[in-house]
C-alpha cells in the first residue's frame, strides 16, 4: 500500500474542465478550510503526474475542494497519492 506524500501545491494543476464540479471559488470552501485547521485533513487527495500542462508535475483528479482548502490557508503542501 502506498503512503501519502507531501506535495507542493504550487506543482499541482486544478482543471475546471476535467473536474467533474466546474471551478470551486475559495468562497466556497470557507468552512471546509475551518474545518481543516480545526481538525486536520482527514483524507490525501489523489493525483496523476503529467506533463501536459507547463509549470505543473501534477493533475489533480480527487480532492479539488481541499486543494482549494488548503490554498485558502495559505499552505505550501498537502498530502496527496500519487
Amino acid at each position: 500500500m502506498n503512503l501519502p506524500v507531501e506535495v507542493e501545491i504550487s506543482k499541482i494543476k486544478i482543471d475546471d474542465i476535467f473536474n467533474s464540479r466546474g471551478h470551486i471559488g475559495m468562497l466556497s470552501v470557507d468552512d471546509l478550510a475551518k474545518d481543516i485547521l480545526k481538525h486536520g485533513l482527514e483524507s490525501p487527495i489523489i493525483l496523476w503526474k503529467t506533463d501536459k500542462y507547463p509549470g505543473f508535475e501534477y493533475l489533480c483528479v480527487a480532492g479539488n475542494r481541499r486543494l482549494t482548502a488548503f490554498k485558502k490557508l495559505k499552505q505550501n503542501t498537502i498530502p496527496a497519492f500519487i
